[in-house]
């Protein structure tokens, strides 16, 4: 049989291993010295990781090599296994120390699975989590400030994407606050500020990025009920001006309390939130190659969903981006309103409206302090806050052994002292949380 298996031209033997698991591939790998040539090939575990159920991101990376993508396909079927455990144990733990001083002004985010960046309100430095014993704990590269008192970071950055970028807040002497913007290089070790969007002194420090769009918080101006919002395309430094609009108090309407942003593949969607409702606006994506001089964008769709919410991520798009489904806390509401957390969907309709369909997926335990993963099936790992004790939970939806898709938030299992973390960060592809205490951060692998 074996020798029937190698005389099988190329072409054909690559097919069959397109049907063949990871780990039979490497059971093949062993049966001759040409099979094991073969299974060393590229286009043997691209095909492989196109095809499989693991949780992974969208590709690997072009200049991936096959042993990178090979060993990207068996990690993420050890983690799988891993996570699934109703409590699972991390395998490896260290402990990164930072300079003394308060932990509760230290933020972190973490790249890639990789890459963490440690926070200050006048620094920030980055640690490559990988690097040889001799190397591991300092920084590769970072930025200190001076002139510059920073507000907390945000760094809600698509992992998937090929350029990462960091921003902050920057409250200086100056008539203005702003935002300044860095562009991180891994690979050249280097950091490089792209640009300062002014926001005012008033401005509120909310910013996120994704795929190379900012969008910064609204602030209501003097004597208005209007706000102003900014999307900014940071590879062409093009700012888009966003009408954001707050009803009277005593209107009839029931009070907004907070404004979030979603930045999705083709929408940018608003979300006035108030206890009992939420209220939201899409707005088309500007086409970033339009030279035309009208940078005020209008809204699409719009609609009411009868629940409030909290900390709302997107999962993914599908029918040609029209049905959008998100994640978030669920405050309260009249229908659909049990506290806890909901996978469900936004439809932009035909007529300029927006529904919200019954069938959602719910959880009753209550969270705070999301970090998700997002893989390229739709799936979500991550881990929030519980909200009344120092507890770690974990949040997965994904399918059953049935096939339907199920929502799970459980306890982590992870047991320490006092305050769990005054900052967390958490990568689902990799299985590494990372946690802020007193004197540095933790380290924790689940592989």
């Amino acid at each position: 049989m074996t020798q029937n298996l190698c005389s099988l031209p190329e072409d054909v033997l690559y097919n069959v291993f397109s049907f063949l698991s990871p780990v039979s591939i490497l059971s093949v790998r062993q049966v001759s010295k040409d099979l094991h040539a073969l299974t060393h090939q590229k286009i043997v575990w691209t095909n492989a990781y196109r095809t499989s159920n693991s949780f992974l991101p969208l590709e690997p990376p072009a200049d991936t090599s096959a042993l990178e993508v090979e060993r990207a396909l068996i990690s993420a079927i050890k983690l799988d296994e891993a996570w699934s455990k109703p409590q699972p144990e991390h395998a490896h733990e260290q402990f990164l120390k930072f300079a003394p001083g308060r932990s509760d002004n230290i933020y972190i985010k973490l790249y890639h699975g990789k890459y963490l960046m440690i926070g200050s309100r006048s620094s920030f430095s980055f640690y490559d989590l990988d690097a040889k014993p001799e190397d591991w704990g300092r920084p590769i590269f970072g930025s200190g400030e001076s002139e510059s008192t920073y507000s907390i970071y945000r760094a809600n950055t698509d992992d998937s994407a090929k350029v990462s970028y960091i921003s902050a807040v920057a409250m200086s002497r100056l008539p203005q606050y702003f935002i300044r913007i860095w562009r991180i290089d891994f690979a050249g070790k280097t950091l490089s500020q792209v640009a300062d969007v002014p926001i005012g002194r008033n401005m509120s420090s909310f910013a996120k990025i994704t795929n190379g769009w900012l969008v910064h918080g609204a602030n209501r101006q003097q004597g208005s009920n209007a706000f102003n919002a900014v999307l900014f395309h940071i590879p062409t430094l093009r700012t888009y001006e966003v009408p954001v609009y707050v009803p009277s108090p005593g209107s009839g309407e029931e009070r907004i309390f907070q404004i979030d942003y979603i930045i999705t593949p083709q929408h940018l969607l608003l979300m006035y939130i108030s206890r009992r409702q939420t209220l939201f606006e899409a707005f088309q994506l500007p086409d970033t190659n339009d030279t035309a001089p009208t940078r005020v964008l209008s809204g699409s769709h719009s609609g009411i969903c009868p629940s409030g919410f909290t900390e709302t991520t997107f999962v993914n798009a599908s029918d040609q981006a029209k049905r959008i489904r998100l994640l978030g806390s669920v405050i309260t509401g009249p229908a659909r309103g049990i506290p806890g957390i909901r996978v469900f969907d936004v439809v932009l309709e035909r007529d300029g409206t927006m529904s919200f369909p019954e069938e959602c997926y719910n959880n009753t335990m209550s969270g705070y302090n999301l970090h998700l993963t997002l893989s390229r099936s739709g799936t979500v790992r991550g881990i929030c806050m519980a909200p009344t004790t120092f507890t770690l939970l974990r949040v997965d939806f994904g399918p059953t052994a049935n096939g339907d898709m199920r929502l799970d938030i459980t306890e982590l299992g992870l047991k320490m002292d006092g305050v769990i973390a005054y900052d967390v960060d958490f990568d689902g592809f990799r299985g590494r949380l990372c946690l802020v205490r007193d004197e540095g951060v933790m380290i924790l692998d689940y592989i």
